[in-house]
């Protein structure tokens, strides 16, 4: 897995020669796809699959991360923003919450966290903001 032979629209293998003891040389299969071995042809990761060279197997986008086409790159999920596993686009942070480093939580008592907030912004004086200030 991983790997593939090249073959013909016969499905007969058409590989490069120059494997180990001659014969056929299985190619990597390319970023944006996944293989599952042998003849098979690579098949296309889907949005929110991380796809480098040479997959096989688990092909997740992981926490923290988005992944917005299938490909081998993976992009840190922004501040304000937050990305769960297989995320395929980073989502804003909601309001009355705050996201740092992919993970949300809720806006502390004393401060407000408008949409895709990064940080609490301290309330006005004279104002009262619960947890969960929007």
């Amino acid at each position: 897995p991983g790997y593939w032979y090249l073959t013909d629209a016969s499905g007969r293998c058409a590989a490069v020669l120059g494997g180990v003891d001659g014969g056929p040389r299985q190619q990597p299969c390319p970023p944006g796809f996944y293989c599952e071995g042998g003849t098979a042809p690579p098949k296309s990761c889907s949005e929110g699959d991380y796809c480098p060279s040479k997959t096989s197997g688990e092909r997740e986008c992981p926490f923290g991360f988005f992944c917005p086409v299938p490909s081998g790159m993976l992009y840190r999920c922004p501040d304000g923003g937050y990305c769960p596993t297989r995320s395929g686009m980073w989502k804003a942070c909601e309001p009355g919450t705050f996201c740092k480093d992919g993970f949300t939580r809720p806006c502390p008592q004393g401060h407000y966290c408008p949409i895709a907030a990064s940080q609490p912004k301290r309330c006005h004086a004279f104002s009262w903001c619960p947890v969960g200030s929007a």
